[in-house]
């Protein structure tokens, strides 16, 4: 007997794949949120400079 059973990928196994996707969203967007980058007014650096 195997410890992980076998299953075909198809729509009813989808939510196996998605599950990590689904559970770091929230703490990814909120991160991203605390962790802005900077706009270019905020820099000093402009289009026009490059």
């Amino acid at each position: 007997m195997l410890l992980i059973p076998a299953f075909k990928i198809g729509l009813w196994n989808a939510w196996i794949f998605m599950l990590p996707h689904v559970l770091t969203f929230p703490f990814f967007t909120r991160l991203a949120k605390e962790k802005g980058a900077p706009s270019p007014s905020e820099t000093g650096l402009s289009k026009t400079m490059l």
